[in-house]
C-alpha cells in the first residue's frame, strides 16, 4: 500500500500478506487493523515497487539517490536493503519493468531524451542496449513471465511507432507493429537538433531545435521558444500537431529549452531551479534565446516565448526581465505557484 502526501513524489509502503490472515479478508473484523508490516514509514523518499517474489520486494527509489536507484529487500528483514543497480552519475532511471523471468527493462532520460537497456533482475548487470531516435518512450507493455514487450515511441517529428521485441537467446530482435501516419507530412523534410548552452553561471542547459533540414540560418525565421522548469517534470520529445502546422506553412523554428526546475537531470536540477534559486530557470530560458539569435536562427523581432501554468511565471518573468528579447507573448492564460 502506497500512502502519499500531496504532489510531492514522496511515499509511505506497507505490506500486508492477506494469506496470513485466518479467515481471509472476507472474515477479518472491520474494526481491527490489518497486520501490515510499515516498511516505509515516513515521508523521506520516493518508493515504487517493480516486483516481488514471496517476501522479496524490488523497489525503484530516490532514497539517497537524486537521479534514481534500484534496491531490493526481504520482508522478513526489513533493515537490511540490497542495491541491485546503483544510481548513474548523469542519467536519471525513469522506469523498471520485469521481463523474461530474470531480466527487466530499464528506461533511463539521458540528456532530455530516453534510452532503452535490458539488465540482469538480480545483479543489475548490462545485458542489451535497445536502439531509439531521439525521442521519448511513451509506454511499455510487459510481462514478468514473457520474452516479448511493446513500446510505444514518438518524438518531435514523429507522431509515433509501436515497435514489438522479442528477447530471442541471440539477442533482442524487433519489428514496427504500427507506424501512425499524419497525412501531408514528412518528416523527413524536418531534423531535430540537441544544443547545450551556456547559462549565466556557467551551467550547461540542453535544448532541442526542429527546423526543415534546408533552412539557412540568416535570423530570418519566425522562432518559438517553449519553456517550463518546474515540479521536477522533464520535457521530452513529443509530437504536437499544431507545431507542425506552424512549421510546414510558417516556416516556424521550434525550440524546447531544459531548463532548471524540472526533472531532466534528478532532483539536484530540479532544486537548482525552486524557490531561491527560481532565477536560475529564468536566466537559463534567456541563455538559450540568446543562443538562436546569435545562430541565425531568428532575431529579436521574430522570436516568441510559450509557457503555461508553472511555465506562465517563467514568461511573465522573461516579459520583464528581457523585454528587449522577445517581440510578443503566446501564453495559457492559467498561471500557477511557482514549486
Amino acid at each position: 500500500m502506497n500512502i502519499c502526501q500531496g504532489a510531492i513524489p514522496l511515499n509511505k509502503f506497507y505490506c500486508c500478506n492477506l494469506s496470513t490472515l485466518p479467515n481471509g479478508l472476507e472474515g477479518h473484523k472491520r474494526d481491527d487493523l490489518l497486520p501490515f508490516v510499515k516498511l516505509v514509514d515516513d515521508f523521506e523518499a520516493r518508493y515504487e515497487a517493480i516486483a516481488n517474489d514471496d517476501t522479496i520486494f524490488t523497489f525503484l527509489t530516490n532514497k539517497q539517490a537524486p537521479r534514481y536507484k534500484v534496491v531490493r529487500v526481504d520482508l522478513k528483514k526489513p533493515d537490511h536493503w540490497i542495491e541491485v543497480l546503483q544510481e548513474s552519475k548523469n542519467d536519471v532511471i525513469e522506469s523498471v519493468l520485469p521481463i523474461n523471468r530474470n531480466q527487466m527493462i530499464v528506461t533511463y532520460l539521458s540528456d532530455c531524451k530516453h534510452v532503452l537497456q535490458i539488465r540482469d533482475f538480480e545483479s543489475g548487470a548490462l545485458l542489451h542496449k535497445l536502439p531509439i531516435d531521439i525521442g521519448s518512450i511513451d509506454y511499455i507493455s510487459a510481462r514478468c513471465e514473457d520474452n516479448m514487450f511493446f513500446v510505444k515511441f514518438s518524438s518531435f517529428i514523429n507522431p509515433g511507432v509501436v515497435y514489438r521485441y522479442d528477447l530471442k537467446p541471440t539477442g533482442p530482435d524487433s519489428k514496427v507493429l504500427r507506424d501512425i501516419v499524419v497525412p501531408g507530412f514528412d518528416q523527413a523534410e524536418y531534423h531535430v537538433n540537441q544544443v547545450f548552452v551556456h547559462s549565466k553561471d556557467g551551467t550547461r542547459v540542453p535544448a532541442f531545435i526542429v527546423a526543415p533540414k534546408d533552412i539557412e540560418l540568416d535570423g530570418s525565421h519566425p522562432c518559438l521558444l517553449y519553456g517550463y522548469g518546474g515540479y521536477g517534470i522533464s520535457l521530452t520529445p513529443s509530437f504536437d500537431i499544431t507545431r507542425v502546422v506552424l512549421a510546414r506553412h510558417l516556416g516556424v523554428v521550434f525550440c524546447v529549452a531544459n531548463i532548471r526546475g524540472g526533472g531532466e537531470y534528478g532532483e539536484e536540477w530540479h532544486q537548482g531551479g525552486s524557490l531561491a534559486n527560481k532565477q536560475n530557470s529564468f536566466d537559463d530560458f534567456v541563455s538559450v534565446a540568446e543562443y538562436l539569435i546569435s545562430k541565425g536562427y531568428t532575431n529579436p523581432s521574430k522570436l516568441c516565448i510559450e509557457g503555461g501554468s508553472n511555465g506562465g511565471i517563467l514568461i511573465g518573468a522573461c516579459i520583464n526581465q528581457f523585454a528587449t528579447l522577445v517581440s510578443e507573448l503566446n501564453k495559457f492564460t492559467w498561471v500557477a505557484r511557482t514549486p
